[in-house]
């Protein structure tokens, strides 16, 4: 029998100040609490195949920003941090992640944007301490998996049409992106 409870809780605060040449402010918290009971979790390879059980918690609570203001009539920026604090069991870390983007409007129905942004995943309790073997396949524990990080970066342009009635958008992107411990399920 495996039993799991997540609690996930967010706060998040948007103002535009029109005195500042109507600069976006948003702002939040997030926490997120899990816990697991079962006894797929042993977070070992000898206990492959045995009975028994273990629990596993994990927390998660971080705070952001981003501004967001518009430039010269036809472009917007925007800039953004998170702080992140994440604990599995013992293991505790944190981090701090940046993004940062332009949108230039030329005409009407045009949007061309170029971001730059940094990711963060931690490992999720399963993926650490997972114990379990269905036929042949086995999932085994990594108690000792690092967290993966990446960073990204995107150019794109996107146009409005419209044929009568019919309207849509044709979106084109250049998507480019680097991870760092980058972990995959086989």
């Amino acid at each position: 029998t495996t039993r799991s409870v997540m609690v996930y809780d967010e706060y998040q605060y948007k103002q535009t100040y029109q005195k500042l040449g109507r600069l976006t402010l948003t702002a939040g918290i997030v926490s997120q609490y899990v816990y697991a009971n079962g006894n797929v979790f042993t977070g070992n390879v000898e206990n492959v195949g045995k009975t028994g059980t273990s629990s596993q918690t994990s927390e998660n609570f971080s705070v952001y920003a981003e501004l967001e203001k518009e430039l010269w009539n036809k472009v917007t920026a925007q800039a953004g941090v998170r702080y992140e604090l994440y604990k599995i069991n013992n293991i505790t870390e944190h981090k701090p992640i940046f993004r940062a983007g332009l949108n230039y409007h030329p005409i009407q129905g045009t949007n061309i944007r170029l971001s730059w942004g940094q990711g963060y995943r931690p490992p999720t309790i399963g993926e650490r301490y997972i114990t379990t073997r269905v036929g042949d396949y086995g999932f085994y524990p990594n108690p000792n998996l690092k967290s993966e990080t990446s960073w990204n970066l995107e150019l794109g342009i996107k146009q409005f049409y419209q044929f009568g009635k019919f309207q849509g958008f044709v979106d084109i992107v250049v998507f480019y992106q680097k991870y760092h411990d980058y972990c995959e399920i086989n």
